[in-house]
């Protein structure tokens, strides 16, 4: 029997052959999820010892290649980890968002791990006012720079508004919205690129 477990619970059905493949649905939640599969298996046949014919008198061991195969039941894997990410969602807005629903309606998301091996861009366009950078409370807004006025660096226009955000698991997380209200749109677009850490 082969079985497939998910933070020790069987994912059913079990199965008889190998290779044995479930599926597993749902979101991956910011917890780390454990899966793990575990193997029964049945004693090799007992060879005889060439070129004499003689039975192979050794005492039968468990995943030995110098003795006789013996049975084994739950035979562990390595086991797989996989842990969900929290989104970063920003982007220009018709009003600033002032809640989770709101924030999800941003145009741009990108997760924790991309937004932190570099840089991202905000394009303000030329339509809305105001724009909105809403990263997880564990994360810093470190530098926003304006690339199409100088290279200026504009991150004292974004303001602190805090509240939290539900992810697809239904989570409520507290995230961190920095938000610029600029008053009026650019006359052409604009890229903000950003820094966290």
């Amino acid at each position: 029997m082969i079985r497939i477990e998910k933070d020790g619970s069987d994912i059913l059905p079990n199965g008889s052959g190998s290779p044995h493949v479930v599926s597993d649905t749902g979101y991956f939640d910011v917890v780390p999820i454990v899966y793990q599969a575990f193997a029964d298996y049945a004693a090799g046949a007992i060879k005889n010892y060439t070129p004499s014919g003689n039975v192979d008198a050794r005492a039968a061991l468990v995943r030995n290649a110098n003795a006789p195969q013996a049975a084994e039941n739950n035979f562990a894997s390595a086991t797989k980890i996989l842990t969900g990410e929290l989104y970063i969602f920003f982007g220009a807005f018709n009003l600033a968002p002032s809640n989770s629903s709101e924030v999800r309606k941003l145009p741009l998301k990108i997760s924790t791990t991309e937004a932190l091996s570099g840089v991202f861009v905000l394009f303000t366009g030329n339509i809305f006012q105001d724009f909105s950078i809403c990263i997880p409370s564990g994360l810093n807004l470190v530098e926003v720079r304006d690339l199409d006025s100088g290279n200026v660096d504009i991150t004292s226009s974004y303001v602190l508004n805090s509240f939290n955000v539900v992810d697809l698991a239904g989570n409520s997380n507290a995230y961190k919205n920095y938000i610029f209200p600029k008053g009026s749109p650019y006359s052409s677009n604009h890229h903000h690129q950003i820094k966290l850490a």
